[in-house]
């Protein structure tokens, strides 16, 4: 489920539509579906915990932030503004919370990963002005007319020129290959 589409009439509807996307979601492991429930939000959108966090969580004034294209809950308390995903995980000083399905709404802990903020940056979705549709492709005719379309991946502050390709498709699986090699678990694959 995708964080644009977390515009719900009511809880109902966000139970129903998590069950839907069960088969598809990232880090359960199994089509198995954890107990959960939901915050609202300002803005009528809802945010999504299991269970067991849903008490000292609702306990909160919860709001909407909007970070370049991905959603996110946040509350302002007297001292500090403070993220939901950060809070369910406890998430020490210094280190950041990556969202398994890149849903800055869904909170649930297997959905949430402390990592260092170069996993979170790995992990990071396409760009929303991407005009090839794809992560670390870009299209240059004027440079390369037969082969316009090039892949390349940034890997510890380096860039990487993934060579060049007839087609988006083909640029967008070398970088694949290359995500996976570099990334690992946090790579954010092109779905070709």
């Amino acid at each position: 489920m995708t964080a644009d589409k977390r515009n719900f009439t009511s809880p109902a509807e966000a139970i129903r539509l998590h069950e839907l996307s069960a088969v598809t979601r990232i880090g359960s492991g199994s089509e198995d579906l954890e107990p959960m429930k939901t915050i609202p939000l300002s803005q009528g959108k809802v945010a999504l915990v299991d269970d067991e966090d849903f008490e000292r969580i609702s306990t909160y004034r919860w709001n909407l932030l909007r970070c370049r294209n991905i959603m996110y809950a946040q509350c302002h308390l007297t001292d500090r503004t403070v993220l939901m995903h950060r809070l369910v995980m406890n998430a020490p000083k210094g280190m950041n919370v990556d969202h398994r399905d890149q849903d800055g709404l869904n909170n649930q802990k297997s959905n949430l990963r402390v990592c260092t903020h170069t996993q979170n940056l790995q992990h990071m979705a396409k760009k929303i002005t991407a005009r090839s549709g794809f992560k670390g492709v870009h299209c240059n005719p004027a440079k390369y007319p037969i082969n316009p379309w090039c892949a390349r991946i940034q890997v510890i502050g380096k860039r990487l020129e993934l060579g060049q390709y007839p087609s988006a498709e083909l640029a967008a699986s070398a970088y694949n290959n290359a995500a996976v090699k570099h990334f690992g678990q946090y790579a954010s694959l092109n779905t070709l």
